[in-house]
């Protein structure tokens, strides 16, 4: 009986660190992606690390993004590899809210296109990419210029 009390007060405890505002400290960061010197519009750009929570943005009509860490804006100080992403439109016959089934479907049926990477390949993974950022608790050194290259 004392074990199950223990573990259901671990677990409570576990719980309630996950509650409020913790988290680390985010950092307005910023940057702007191109590819061949051309901006970039609606690409998502992700910034992951080993140490710090995923942060994402994407980018407007001039290629400028602002990084976002669970739904606050910032992300946390520290070093990054920089995914950067950007796929033709999914079909238009898409639901709304695919179900599974519904995506089965659509995978199994050759006549419905693909969405297809509009970007380099090599910037899809953490493992691929050559992009890589640091962000500081200076914000005006948190501006990244992320040119892309075929």
């Amino acid at each position: 009986m004392s074990s199950w009390i223990c573990r259901s007060v671990i677990v409570i405890a576990v719980v309630c660190l996950g509650c409020g505002d913790g988290g680390p400290k985010l950092y307005p960061a910023t940057g702007t992606v191109t590819l061949d010197g051309k901006a970039v519009e609606g690409a998502e750009v992700a910034f992951v690390s080993d140490t710090a929570p995923v942060a994402t943005g994407t980018t407007d009509a001039s290629g400028k993004f602002k990084l976002n860490t669970g739904g606050k804006e910032g992300a946390a100080a520290g070093e990054y590899r920089v995914m950067v992403t950007k796929s033709s439109a999914p079909p238009s016959n898409m639901p709304a809210n695919p179900t599974p089934e519904d995506m089965r479907k659509m995978a199994m049926d050759k006549s419905i296109p693909k969405p297809q990477p509009l970007l380099p390949i090599k910037y899809a993974a953490a493992q691929t990419t050559d992009l890589t950022a640091t962000v500081t608790t200076d914000k005006a050194k948190n501006d990244f210029p992320l040119g892309l290259k075929p």
